[in-house]
């Protein structure tokens, strides 16, 4: 039988994963609304320090909100 704190992980991890699921589906529409499915690449990986920085921000203030 697993223990209260092993399905509470999961259970975080879980919405972890689904928040950054949905952060960079969002994003990707996002991008492709405003600059097209050809400029989409180079945008991205033009700004990949600031994505990274805007899933690591709203991962922590999820976790800090309690969610």
């Amino acid at each position: 039988m697993p223990s209260v704190r092993s399905h509470t992980a999961a259970h975080s991890a879980w919405l972890g994963l689904m928040d950054l699921a949905c952060l960079a589906v969002g994003s990707i529409i996002g991008v492709l609304v405003r600059f097209g499915p050809d400029e989409m690449t180079e945008y991205v990986f033009r700004h990949v320090d600031g994505w990274l920085l805007l899933f690591a921000s709203v991962l922590l203030a999820n976790y800090l909100a309690g969610s």
